[in-house]
Formats: C-alpha cells, structure tokens, sequence
C-alpha cells in the first residue's frame, strides 16, 4: 500500500508527540530517546538482577550465619552442660576421698589407742601381745596404703570399691578393735584376781585365828571356799578368752571367716562376762567373811587392801 507523505508526516509528528508528551514535552532527540529507552531498560534489567542476586546472596549470608549461630549455641550449651556434669563429678569424688579420709584417720587413731593398750598389758603372754600387736600395725600399714590408693584412683567405679572396702576388707571396728578389747579385759580380769588371792589369804589367817580361839567358823570357811572357786573361774575365764581372741585372723572380705570371726568374739565376751560376774561374787563372799570376823570382835584389817576395793570395777 502506497502512503502519502502527508500521512507519513501526521503519523511521524504524532508518534513524535506521544514521546515528547512522555518525556513532559521536553525536547529531546529521537535517538537519544531510544537510547534512552534502551540503556534504561538494559541498567533496569541488571540492576533488578543484581538486587536479586544481592538479595539472594544476603539472604544466604544471614540463613549461613544463623546456623553458625545456632551450631554455636548448641555447641556452646553442649559445652556447659558437659562442664556442669564434669564438676558435679569432680565434687562428689572429692566428698568421697574426704569422707573415706575421715573414716582411715578415725580407725588408725582407734588403733593407736589400742596398740598402747596392747603395751600395758601384764598378765598376757609376750607372744599372744607380738600378735595382736603385729595385726594392728599391719592394719594401720594398709590402711596407710589405701588411703594413698584412693588419692590415685582415676575413676570413680575404682574409688568407690576402695572406699567400700575400709568396712568389708579390714574389719577395724568390726575384728581388731573388739579382739584387742577382750584381751584388756582379759588382762584385768587376771590382775584383779590375782590381788584377791592375797586377800583371801589373809583372810584364811584371820579365819584360822578365829577357830584356834574356839570360834564356829564353819560359815566362814565355806564363804572363803566359795571366794577362791569363783576367783579361780575368772581366770579359766580369762585364759579362754584370750584363747580365742588371739588365734583370730582379719577375714580380708571372705564371709564364711567374718562369721566364724563373729563367733568367736562373742564367745570370748561371753567368757569375758563370765570372768567378770565370778570376780563381783567373789567380793560379795569377801564382803560377808569381813563382816563375820567384825562380828567375832576382830578388826577385819585386810578390807583396806586397795585390791578388794577395785576387784570389779
């Protein structure tokens, strides 16, 4: 179709109109207009694509950062919950060895008092005192020993069986301590009855004295009969306890000896008990065999022998 050029000239200026009108009438060349157009499109195009890409890379940035953060605070709690369960750990070990400290240094204190009491010892016999002598030390040797053990011990299953073993291996309070008790009471068991021996014999010359000069002393000697028998029992008494004190050795944890241990020892108090009630008989029968020879107008002297008055206490 062929166009005039006065159509050509109307479209032209109209189209140059709609553009002019679009710039706000300014004047403005036509090739600046497209470039314009262009370039603003192509800049506009990037610059959304950059802010895109820039959003984009931000956005991954903050999300990267975030899960750092996030790794970090788990990392960070993990870290302090671990350093909580590590002191508890830490603590409760130390009020172990404190405690376990504590209950060493009360039972070598217990056998120090009882290795000098070993040492006063007189009417035991040189080789049943080297014995319990020689347990005691050697508990406080091992007690000594375990005691560095358990300032060693690295973990707590190892420390905890240590300090269980003060009770179950060594017996302090449980054997050795009760042993070395029955042989002292053993030991005055036999002093004290030996002092009333020589009471009774001066007893027997006052009650001699009495029948020479015609006195019914009938009552009196079977009193005085009564108070050696039962003089001479403590100290059977005494022996057996001792026996059986002194051949008792520590369990070190097995069961059927601790039992066998326990026995004994209460059969050894049993004789100890016995001993004991024999010597506090015997001081009643000297008591009435004093009071008989007051009776007889005789000044009963021997009753000032400091061995009567301390025969049962």
């Amino acid at each position: 179709m062929k166009i005039s050029n006065k159509h050509f000239s109307f479209s032209f200026i109209s189209s140059v109109g709609i553009v002019m009108f679009a710039v706000g009438f300014a004047v403005v060349p036509i090739s600046a207009i497209f470039a314009a157009m262009t370039d603003g499109g192509v800049r506009a195009a990037i610059e959304n694509r950059n802010d895109a890409e820039i959003n984009n890379s931000v956005r991954a940035r903050i999300t990267n950062d975030d899960r750092g953060q996030d790794v970090n605070e788990d990392a960070n709690g993990s870290t302090t919950r671990g350093d909580v369960r590590a002191n508890a750990k830490v603590q409760m070990e130390t009020r172990l060895r404190e405690r376990v400290n504590q209950e060493i240094e009360r039972r070598v204190e217990a056998l120090n008092k009882i290795s000098n009491r070993v040492e006063l010892m007189k009417k035991v016999s040189d080789d049943e005192k080297s014995n319990i002598s020689n347990i005691v030390n050697l508990q406080i040797e091992n007690l000594s020993n375990l005691r560095a053990k358990i300032e060693a011990d690295s973990d707590r299953a190892t420390l905890k069986d240590d300090a269980q073993s003060i009770a179950k291996s060594y017996r302090i309070f449980a054997l050795v301590i009760p042993q070395a008790t029955i042989l002292a009471a053993a030991d005055r068991i036999k002093i004290i009855a030996e002092g009333m021996i020589t009471i009774g014999v001066k007893l027997q010359t006052r009650i001699d004295a009495l029948s020479q000069a015609g006195k019914d002393v009938s009552a009196l000697s079977a009193l005085l009969a009564d108070y050696n028998g039962k003089i001479a029992d403590a100290k059977v008494q005494a022996d057996s306890a001792i026996s059986i004190a002194s051949a008792l050795k520590p369990d070190s944890g097995d069961q059927t000896i601790f039992e066998a241990n326990k026995k004994a020892l209460v059969d050894a108090r049993v004789k100890i008990k016995a001993g004991t009630d024999d010597l506090k008989a015997a001081r009643k029968d000297a008591e009435n065999i004093f009071k008989g020879i007051v009776d007889f107008g005789v000044k009963a002297e021997v009753r000032n022998d400091n061995e009567a008055s301390s025969a049962t206490e």
